[in-house]
């Protein structure tokens, strides 16, 4: 079994704060990875800046040699949020603001690339961008490109984070004059001596291994990093997150030796998905009493928590009275802009036969859910089935409310498939369905929602579109909108090469952080004056 692994480690990004255990956590993290077996290369800024193009060849090569079966990808470093990409600094940002590593774009990139298992280590932080320059940072794409042809091997990538999102990644004092980063230290750690109930037995090349499969060291991880904190005085909360696609039977290293003990108890496991959907209803936050039937049109949206002060719909009449806002869809989707007071806005679908209502808080959308016309099958179908679909759709407003679908292969598929047979009710469940499947790396079953749903509304949705591989893009006709409607989708643009008009690509800077696509007033401002001189139809 042929593995390999790129290693990065820096030190000081731009004028940031210099990281005493980036450098020292790679290198010791390299040493181990080499003695499993990987081929590593090493990229740190002790001698010369690390950049994009450095890593996006050392990663190619590995790649491009079509033999391994593993690919480590090791940062430490630092990091932060913005909506809902991540990005890992290097030497030259955040001044330079292509020389970041955008994390979820290059996951995205890792899914075809053929090589079974990719693996992605983070030790840094992931608190959200404050200064302007971090604003600015966008970030470069650190796979290949794949060519037109799909590969038939099943990527399934495993990601571990130091901490959760909105938190720091700390580093201790290893021994004197020398750091390392927590979270590093813990990894390492867990091979050292696990607990037997950690340690699986598999076959590699003829021999038999004992190995700490990638699941139990998730697990390990989630105990031993606040414990280690803890024991060396730090009043911080770092908590690990891992997102495990694979089974235990994949693994980065041997147990070294074998605790046979009992293992001490482990946190309880995060709430699961049938928890998550049995207790939506009481969290479901939109209106009580929007009933089928209580909007006075066929088509068009009602907006809650804030008021509309301009509406164009592309390619079609619009009006707005009160909270309502109602379009003539002509038996297609199409592309609403939506102005608020204040001057934030958004871009929505409006669906022949259904209703959207959109729940705005601060200016920002909130959520967005669709409701069939009483009078279609559909609207008699949503009346008997109230109740299941509002657990559903507050259970998805809550995966997603701060970042992607944080779940692995099996729950997206579980949560996935719960969801989509209520698509022809609320098509945004569709919606969250292929974002659910894109999260583990389905593709046929994006397909087959994206199939199913451009009957159900004599179209397509943008993100539908998008991570079903068909570079959506203007003059698509049967296409709305013409840009994603949820905020993570635009983290897929570029590697699904994804097309916006110039106008949204302009407006693209001025995305607010909000769980569907909202732009901040100078955002809105370029849209609106697109579509007034013709640009957007």
């Amino acid at each position: 079994m042929r593995r390999a692994a790129v290693v990065i480690g820096v030190r000081k990004a731009g004028t940031l704060v210099p990281l005493h255990g980036a450098i020292a956590g790679a290198e010791k993290l390299a040493s181990w990875l080499a003695d499993e077996g990987f081929e590593v290369t090493r990229l740190t800024d002790e001698a010369a800046p690390v950049t994009a193009s450095t890593v996006m060849q050392a990663i190619t090569a590995f790649v491009d040699a079509g033999v391994y079966e593993q690919l480590v990808v090791y940062f430490a470093g630092h990091g932060f949020v913005r909506g809902f990409s991540e990005y890992w600094l290097l030497s030259g940002a955040p001044r330079d603001p292509n020389q970041a590593i955008v994390v979820n774009e290059s996951v995205d990139l890792a899914r075809q690339t053929g090589i079974p298992s990719v693996v992605f280590i983070s030790d840094a932080c992931r608190s959200f961008a404050r200064s302007p320059a971090d604003q600015r940072v966008t970030g470069s794409l650190v796979f290949p490109n794949p060519d037109d042809t799909l590969t038939d091997t099943e990527v399934e990538v495993d990601r571990f984070f130091a901490a959760r999102v909105g938190e720091a990644a700390h580093e201790l004092a290893a021994a004197e004059d020398s750091y390392d980063g927590i979270f590093t230290h813990c990894l390492r750690e867990a091979f050292e001596q696990p607990s037997h109930t950690m340690v699986r037995e598999v076959v590699v090349d003829g021999e038999r291994w004992r190995v700490v499969s990638n699941r139990s060291l998730r697990d390990y991880l989630r105990n031993a990093v606040p414990t280690a904190l803890r024991s060396r005085g730090f009043q911080v909360r770092q908590r690990p997150h891992a997102m495990i696609e694979s089974g235990d039977q994949v693994f980065l290293g041997r147990a070294k030796r074998v605790d046979e003990a009992v293992a001490p108890a482990s946190r309880p496991p995060e709430r699961s998905w049938d928890q998550a959907l049995a207790g939506g209803l009481e969290s479901f936050r939109g209106s009580d009493d929007f009933e089928p039937g209580s909007f006075a049109g066929d088509e068009g949206f009602r907006v809650e928590g804030a008021r509309v002060t301009e509406v164009h719909a592309l390619g079609c009449a619009a009006r707005r009275h009160d909270a309502d806002v109602y379009v003539n869809a002509q038996k297609r989707p199409r592309s609403v802009v939506l102005e608020f007071e204040g001057g934030t806005g958004t871009v929505l679908p409006a669906l022949p036969r259904y209703y959207g209502v959109v729940r705005v808080e601060n200016g920002r959308v909130a959520s967005v859910t669709y409701q069939p016309s009483r009078r279609t099958v559909n609207g008699i179908e949503y009346g008997e089935r109230n109740a299941e679909l509002r657990r559903l759709q507050s259970a998805v407003e809550d995966a997603t409310r701060r970042g992607e679908f944080q779940i692995s292969r099996a729950e997206a598929r579980e949560f996935a498939n719960r969801i989509r047979v209520m698509k022809l009710v609320d098509p945004t469940l569709g919606l969250y369905a292929v974002y659910a499947y894109a999260a583990c790396g389905d593709l046929d079953q994006i397909v087959s929602v994206e199939q199913f749903m451009s009957y159900d509304i004599f179209g397509r949705l943008y993100d539908v579109a998008l991570l079903a591989g068909e570079r959506p893009g203007p003059g698509d006709d049967d296409l709305a909108p013409f840009v994603p409607v949820l905020s993570q989708g635009w983290t897929y643009l570029r590697s699904r090469r994804g097309t916006i008009p110039p106008a949204a690509e302009r407006a693209e800077k001025y995305l607010l952080d909000a769980l569907w696509t909202t732009f901040s007033a100078e955002g809105m401002a370029i849209l609106l004056e697109a579509v007034k001189k013709g640009e957007l139809r």
